[in-house]
Formats: structure tokens, C-alpha cells, sequence
């Protein structure tokens, strides 16, 4: 069922700007910039896992919508959803 969620977490020595947006757009979840308190590690980790398993939640039901949406068509005489059925005159 998974779509290929890539999401990860972060913990790297470099703290540029560049390389946190790459982090950001390649679907991190977290970020720590190394040396960090072990204080702050439990936090992120906590906010990551919580995040990861949202964007679970929301593939899943995805997945089941997409399922719904295809068990209609299917009920609709195959007919796609958004588009007007054609009716038959009757003479």
C-alpha cells in the first residue's frame, strides 16, 4: 500500500542554510546540528515519529479514498467521477 514515504531525520555537524533546505526538500523530518544536547534529541525524535506516523495516516486513507473513488466508477457503469453521464433519449 505505501506510495514510498522517504522521510528521514537529520544529524549532521554542517548547519548552512543551503544544506537545511536540502534536508527540508528531500523530506526530513528533523534536523539536529550536531554537537547537540541529549536533551534536544528526545524531543525531535518524538515530533519525527509523530509526523511519520501523521503522513502514515494520511497514505492510508489516501490509499482508501483512491479505493472508494474507483468502487464508485466501477458502480457508475465505469464512468469516471467528474464527468456528466449521458443520458439515452427515449423516443
Amino acid at each position: 500500500m505505501s506510495t514510498g514515504l522517504r522521510q528521514f531525520s537529520s544529524f549532521t555537524a554542517f548547519s548552512q542554510r543551503n544544506l537545511i533546505e536540502q534536508a527540508r526538500d528531500a523530506g526530513a523530518l528533523a534536523y539536529l546540528v550536531k554537537p547537540f544536547q541529549q536533551d534536544e534529541l528526545l524531543p525531535a525524535i518524538e515530533v519525527a515519529l509523530a509526523r511519520f506516523n501523521e503522513l502514515q495516516a494520511l497514505e492510508a486513507e489516501n490509499a482508501a479514498l483512491a479505493d472508494d473513488k474507483r468502487n464508485l466508477e466501477e458502480k457508475a457503469g465505469d464512468a469516471p467521477l467528474g464527468r456528466p453521464c449521458q443520458r439515452q433519449a427515449h423516443g
